[in-house]
């Protein structure tokens, strides 16, 4: 991933939250049992690069099912890298992941870029996909890479397609539509 792509979203992402009330979100976070929904702060010109990159790296989709745990599909992390920069950018942004840090209340931490599990991008987009939800507590927008060690045992897999709509891609909470 260039540092330039890197940085510009970075940047992008922290002025866009530099608007946000993070005081009034995260009272929502609380009062909504843990759950906020934010629509439409992502900047567009993020979500348009997004929304390429995820077309380009879904003819890399990887569909799977394991018996009552989940049906999909998805594309690794070595896909991302290679092809989709501003997903990781995105995912990585340090204005980011300090957000979701406060507005839980749980330190973060991003995965080492050496991990083959630090990130992929899920696809639940044909009829019977689905995962499972096995823990009863909801999960910050972020996947298990990104959590406080000791609390990784509740994190969960929300439901829904990240490749639409665009919305769906800035949820926290489990298994939550527009």
């Amino acid at each position: 991933m260039s540092q330039a792509t890197t940085t510009s979203v970075a940047d992008e992402i922290e002025r866009a939250l530099a608007r946000l009330d993070i005081a009034a979100v995260k009272r929502t976070y609380w009062e909504q049992n843990e759950f906020f929904d934010l629509e439409r702060w992502v900047p567009a010109s993020i979500i348009e690069r997004m929304v390429a990159e995820v077309e380009r790296v879904r003819p890399a989709v990887h569909r799977n099912y394991i018996p009552r745990h989940k049906k999909g599909g998805s594309v690794s992390y070595y896909t991302l890298v290679e092809q989709a920069p501003t997903i990781l950018a995105f995912y990585r942004a340090p204005a980011f992941i300090r957000f979701l840090a406060d507005v839980t209340g749980q330190p973060l931490q991003p995965c080492p870029d050496s991990d083959p599990h630090s990130c992929a991008l899920y696809f639940y987009t044909e009829p019977g996909d689905h995962i499972e939800q096995l823990q009863p507590e909801p999960t910050p927008l972020m996947d298990h890479p990104v959590v406080p060690a000791a609390q990784q045992q509740k994190v969960r897999q929300g439901g829904g397609s990240a490749v639409g709509p665009v919305d769906e891609m800035v949820r926290v909470a489990p298994g939550v539509g527009p």
